[in-house]
């Protein structure tokens, strides 16, 4: 193609793609590697190389957010003032301030938040929820199956709005695609209001990312549910399901609920186009519980690594023991270091994963990283099946973290996320009893069976594990 070009045109031509190429190179890729490796590529191969990084090179994902999105400040953190708040124990101060200073959310007293295990646990709560509303439901999810759960809740839903009450349905596109039957065709059908995030027509790839994995259910200003449960049969643990799940659920009463609200309006008017105004936690005096706790949304936009810095902040506090709990367990260089440095001065690091996920390659990325998390200190079980699809974070006894954000790279930086921190021994406390009752049947990864590891599982291990910054 480039034969009949005379050549000082083609050099022309060289320096108008390969400058300003080299430049965006320059000024946006903190890491030092793929930069150079991409500045190679654009030397050496100028049009092609050009042409790939274009495509492949450019992080879309935080602009293509921010330009959807409402705008706000990128992401810094900064030094904030000590947390005000009376009720919070001394123990509890030096890592209050840490995380409120990478948040722009106040920490408020006065909560009450339960888990609840298994569709078998959360979803009854729910629908109980659902069929007491008298002003409003809000309800926030990834996947919403057309299956015998999401019939259940569709019903509830319609019940709730014959008898006047607002119901708001915003769901992911593609979490939607999970199901061969759209439920939102029949969540319109029974006259309820829906909303799809971002929908992707399946043209271009690019929108798989910047998907809407949160999952809440606000009723009435009063009461909220919160965590990494979708609505689907496969997490009826207790009817047999085909594909069975297992998972944990949050209720939530408090103040925070207002948090919530804030972040449903905004995605809600994102999706729909709609401005909505939800009942108030405000209106109820009472103090329901003794938890600190506030709301960490994450997400390519505004929020972009807020959680990834308020774990960082939690692992440098911990001092006596740190317990994780995640589905999917690819933590990048800088959480992998904050672990194992826990681990090495001392602290009782254990992450608990699934033995088999649902996805096996992320499986086979998953055990690459064991090796150097093991010979650092850190520990490691696997759970049997079912897969377990349970997320939680707890420090020293005191702090905890939950939420429907996945320790992989996808949650981190590419979803966006709904989360709460939470200060209060007594919750922390249960937690902890879910997590000693998983690892009561889990396996624990023996560092001489990593290292004995056949050539061929280590090699296709380490392959996949090349991908994790896009699985």
């Amino acid at each position: 193609m480039f034969d009949a070009i005379p050549l000082p045109l083609f050099l022309l031509l060289d320096l108008l793609v390969v400058v300003p190429a080299f430049a965006h190179v320059l000024l946006t890729k903190d890491n030092e590697g793929p930069a150079f490796a991409w500045i190679a590529l654009i030397l050496l191969s100028p049009f092609v190389g050009v042409g790939l990084y274009v495509v492949f090179g450019i992080n879309r994902v935080e602009r293509r957010a921010r330009k959807l999105r409402r705008p706000g400040p990128r992401f810094t953190p900064v030094l904030a003032a000590r947390p005000s708040d009376t009720a919070l124990d001394d123990a509890d101060r030096p890592l209050a301030t840490a995380t409120s200073s990478v948040q722009n959310l106040p920490l408020l007293p006065g909560h009450q938040i339960d888990p609840l295990l298994d569709g078998d646990e959360a979803y009854p709560a729910m629908l109980a929820a659902i069929a007491g509303a008298t002003q409003s439901i809000a309800m926030s999810v990834y996947i919403f199956d057309h299956d015998k759960a999401g019939v259940m809740f569709t019903d509830a839903l319609a019940a709730a709005r014959d008898r006047g009450v607002a119901v708001h349905v915003l769901i992911d596109d593609m979490g939607l695609r999970y199901s061969p039957a759209a439920i939102d065709t029949l969540l319109r059908q029974r006259g309820l209001k829906t909303a799809r995030f971002l929908p992707t027509r399946m043209r271009l790839i690019r929108f798989v990312n910047l998907r809407n994995h949160r999952k809440m259910l606000i009723v009435d200003g009063s009461e909220a549910f919160i965590g990494g449960m979708n609505i689907r049969h496969g997490h009826m643990i207790k009817d047999a399901p085909r594909y069975p799940v297992k998972d944990i659920h949050f209720r939530v009463r408090g103040p925070i609920i207002d948090q919530m609200n804030d972040l449903f309006a905004e995605d809600w008017g994102f999706a729909a186009g709609e401005d909505i105004d939800l009942p108030s936690w405000k209106s109820h005096e009472t103090k329901p519980g003794t938890a600190n706790a506030r709301l960490v949304p994450d997400g390519p936009d505004h929020d972009f690594e807020r959680l990834h810095w308020v774990i960082l902040c939690a692992l440098g506090a911990a001092r006596s023991k740190v317990r994780v709990m995640t589905p999917y367990f690819l933590p990048n260089q800088i959480l992998a270091a904050a672990l194992m440095s826990a681990a090495l001065r001392g602290v009782d690091v254990e992450v608990m994963v699934p033995s088999q996920t649902n996805i096996p390659f992320i499986g086979w990325a998953m055990a690459a990283g064991f090796q150097n998390l093991l010979e650092h200190r850190v520990k490691i079980f696997l759970t049997p099946p079912p897969f377990d699809h349970g997320k939680l974070m707890t420090v020293d006894d005191r702090w905890g973290l939950i939420g429907s954000t996945n320790w992989d790279p996808r949650s981190l930086r590419l979803n966006f996320e709904a989360n709460l921190e939470c200060f209060d021994p007594a919750f922390v406390g249960k937690l902890d009893a879910i997590f000693e009752h998983r690892k009561a049947i889990a396996r624990m990864v023996d560092l001489a069976a990593v290292r004995r590891a056949p050539l061929g599982v280590r090699l296709r291990n380490n392959f996949m594990r090349l991908f994790s910054p896009y699985l």
